[in-house]
């Protein structure tokens, strides 16, 4: 078996054996599943706030489409929405396709490359339900977790410390730099943004900045920058 073989059949397992109640509702009371690139590691590394707070069930799509195995994962879980993760060059238009197909409905949530698309993942994360198809995440100690994009250890190491939040009051979006020296445009803006605006539908401050990785993985200097422009 060859490594992504490895990966797509470690999915697979993982998804479908998380005890009684492995897939949780969003929207519409809907079962929802994550849809992400196996080939990508850059946008899988914002996704694991989301998947715990469900719990929603992460399944891989290859470079062609969906696999047989994850489409009867889907079919046995009973999903009825997908939430994408990436463009169509991480997750193809033909795969929207065939989920549309079997009556599952679509929620692309992507950016120009793995750092936008960490922002667009916050932003569904602490929008409104009501009004933006949002999760309506109101963070009781709201924050932001911030990982190096282009490397994909500390992200993933720190999801479930992300999944938690500060003292276990609730996920934190995760969010990726565009390297360990450089933040990144849509991240700058997002930034400023919530500074001024505050997050979640209450629109509560941000009160603090969870650096997952060291000072070889965010440089100093990027780490005060994020926190400037907040």
């Amino acid at each position: 078996m060859g490594v992504e073989d490895a990966r797509y059949v470690l999915g697979l397992a993982v998804a479908t054996d998380l005890g009684p109640n492995p897939v949780g509702t969003s929207g519409g009371n809907e079962r929802t599943a994550i849809i992400a690139s196996g080939y990508s590691s850059g946008d899988l590394q914002a996704i694991g706030p989301m998947a715990f707070s469900g719990p929603y069930p992460i399944l891989y799509a290859g470079p062609t489409g969906l696999s047989q195995a994850v489409k009867d994962a889907l079919s046995g879980l009973g999903i009825d929405h997908a939430i994408i993760v990436g463009g169509p060059l991480a997750v193809s238009t033909a795969v929207v396709a065939a989920l549309e197909s079997d009556g599952v409905s679509v929620l692309r949530v992507a950016g120009s490359d793995y750092t936008g698309t960490s922002v667009s993942l916050a932003g569904l994360e602490t929008a409104s339900p009501a009004t933006h198809q949002g999760f309506g995440w109101d963070l009781r100690t709201p924050g932001l977790a911030v990982a190096r994009g282009n490397g994909f250890q500390d992200g993933l190491a720190g999801a479930s410390l992300a999944a938690r939040g500060y003292h276990g009051s609730g996920p934190v979006p995760i969010l990726l730099t565009q390297s360990q020296t450089t933040i990144g445009t849509d991240l700058v803006h997002y930034l400023r943004d919530v500074g001024g605006h505050g997050i979640g539908p209450s629109g509560r401050a941000v009160g603090f900045l969870m650096v997952l990785g060291g000072p070889e993985a965010l440089v100093p200097s990027v780490v005060d920058a994020m926190a400037r422009d907040l």
